[in-house]
């Protein structure tokens, strides 16, 4: 018995203390594990490019820095029907740009007008068809009595100071916005080749004879 309980403390010890260098050894791996684990988590936070792709892709619908500018844009105050917008548009890139139309809230629609020949030797305002081309290092002046865009069919007033936002669109996809400040003008009461919707405003009394009034 004697011997027995002599024995017994002896091979115990040594079986506790090789128990708690397993354990001591398991829980630095299991430190070093996570370490990793988390190292790799940290690295790959950075790694959903679909995400950055997404959010240049919706970035990239605005024509980039650069490679348009716009000088003096502004608008014909006007109290309803429609009005103009004008100003000097750059090509500063090295390709061609097509402008094949514009959109605001302050008009039901826009237009890009020219200055076009009647057949009879004067002229008249009608819509381009096919949008302006702008060449490498050209410009496309919008003026009163020459090419422009046309807002129609107003949803307010425009007061003189009023700032006018106006999206130019581009064939590729690309748009432009721009702020057109209004302004009083008198002049360039052009005649416009009509349409439907403007024939009929102007027998109602609502527009002037040609159905678009001046600008």
């Amino acid at each position: 018995m004697n011997i027995q309980n002599t024995q017994s403390p002896q091979n115990t010890q040594p079986t506790r203390t090789a128990l708690s260098r397993r354990l001591r050894a398991l829980s630095a791996g299991a430190g070093v594990t996570a370490l990793l684990l988390t190292g790799c988590s940290a690295a790959s936070d950075p790694a959903p490019a679909d995400g950055g792709a997404t959010g240049t892709s919706s970035a990239s619908t605005t024509v980039p820095s650069g490679q348009i500018s716009v000088t003096d844009p502004w608008a014909k105050a006007a109290d309803e029907h429609m009005t103009g917008v004008f100003g000097v548009i750059a090509n500063d890139s090295d390709r061609q740009l097509h402008l094949v139309g514009a959109q605001s809230e302050a008009a039901q629609r826009a237009e890009l007008h020219e200055t076009a020949d009647d057949g009879t030797g004067s002229t008249l305002m009608q819509e381009k068809e096919g949008g302006f081309m702008i060449e490498p290092g050209q410009s496309l002046e919008l003026v009163p009595g020459g090419d422009h865009i046309m807002l129609m069919q107003l949803t307010e007033p425009i007061e003189p100071g009023q700032q006018v936002l106006v999206t130019l669109e581009f064939a590729d996809g690309t748009t432009l916005p721009l702020e057109a400040v209004a302004k009083e003008y008198a002049g360039a009461n052009e005649v416009y080749e009509a349409d439907d919707t403007d024939e009929s405003e102007a027998e109602s009394g609502d527009g002037d004879e040609d159905g678009h009034g001046d600008h």
